[in-house]
């Protein structure tokens, strides 16, 4: 993907399985790049969808989601990132919102 490739983010509201997806804003047509400038729920959503779970998932692991830093914090633990294959219908569909 790149940074301006549009997606559209329902104006404000989106329906994900059975899940309301709501955005602060109601935006319509938003690139890449502004998805991430707005934090735009929506827009997260539909680039997981459009990624697929197993090309999220590496660049999740990449980003270093589900490993500790390193920095010795106390108390800090690595979190988890289960693989996609344990991932259900609803975590495939909501997975890039944890970005």
């Amino acid at each position: 993907m790149h940074p301006d490739d549009l997606f559209y983010c329902e104006q404000g509201k989106y329906e994900v399985l059975n899940h309301t997806v709501h955005d602060l804003k109601k935006f319509g047509w938003l690139s890449l790049a502004q998805i991430l400038r707005f934090s735009s729920n929506i827009g997260a959503a539909k680039v997981a969808e459009k990624m697929g779970a197993s090309r999220l998932h590496h660049h999740m692991r990449a980003f270093g989601f589900g490993a500790s830093t390193g920095l010795g914090l106390p108390g800090e633990t690595p979190g988890l990132v289960r693989p996609p294959e344990e991932w259900s219908p609803a975590d495939r569909s909501m997975s890039g919102l944890c970005w």
